[in-house]
C-alpha cells in the first residue's frame, strides 16, 4: 500500500474514534471541563514507585513497553496528586482490562468499582470527570458502560460516586448506589 494512502487511512480513523468518543460522553451529566482538560495521557514508566508495586500486587500484566503500556492520570480529589487509569490485563485483541488506583492517605489502593472498567480506550477518552463529587473524589462517568438496568433497549452510562474507600456503582437516572434500585 502506498505511504500517503495509509496516511490518509490512518488520519481518518483517528477522527473517527475521537467523534464516536465525543458522542459517547454527551450521554454523561455534566463533566468537570478544568478536571478533564488536566488529564494526561502516561506510560508505565511514569507512574510513581507505589503505583507500580500496587499493581503486581493486583497481578497485573503490563509492564513498560508492552503494547498495553498506556493510562490516564488526573486528579480526582483535588489533593494535587494524579489517581491513574491504567491497563491492567493484556488482552489478545480490543481494549485492555483497566483499574482506577490512587493514594488515599499514606497508602496506594485500588479505587475501582467491584464491576470494573471493562476496557480502556485511550488516555482521558471514556472516563468522564464530573462536576458532582462524593467523599471528597469528583464522581464518574463510564459512557460505554450500562448501568443496570437498561431501561427500553437504551444504555444509560455507568456512574461511579466515591464512598470513602473506593468507587461504586450508581443509578446514573436514581442517584442511588447500585444494589438499591427499585424493581
Amino acid at each position: 500500500m502506498k505511504p500517503h494512502l495509509v496516511a490518509l487511512i490512518l488520519i481518518c480513523s483517528s477522527s473517527w474514534r475521537a467523534a464516536g468518543a465525543a458522542d459517547q460522553t454527551a450521554a454523561c451529566p455534566k463533566s468537570s471541563k478544568d478536571v478533564q482538560a488536566s488529564c494526561r495521557a502516561i506510560t508505565y514508566k511514569d507512574l510513581p514507585t507505589g503505583a507500580r508495586l500496587l499493581l503486581r500486587r493486583m497481578k497485573c500484566d503490563v509492564r513498560a513497553g508492552s503494547p498495553y503500556d498506556s493510562g490516564s492520570a488526573v486528579d480526582l480529589n483535588n489533593d494535587g496528586m494524579p489517581e491513574y487509569e491504567f491497563c491492567c490485563h493484556e488482552a489478545p485483541h480490543g481494549p485492555c482490562d483497566a483499574v482506577l488506583i490512587g493514594k488515599v492517605g499514606t497508602k496506594w489502593k485500588d479505587l475501582t468499582a467491584k464491576d470494573g472498567l471493562l476496557g480502556f480506550e485511550g488516555a482521558c477518552n471514556l472516563l468522564v470527570v464530573l462536576e458532582t463529587q462524593h467523599g471528597g473524589y469528583h464522581d464518574l462517568c463510564l459512557p460505554i458502560q450500562c448501568s443496570q438496568p437498561v431501561r427500553g433497549g437504551n444504555c444509560e452510562p455507568t456512574i461511579w460516586h466515591y464512598d470513602g474507600t473506593r468507587y461504586r456503582s450508581s443509578d446514573a437516572s436514581a442517584g442511588k448506589p447500585s444494589g438499591q434500585h427499585e424493581q
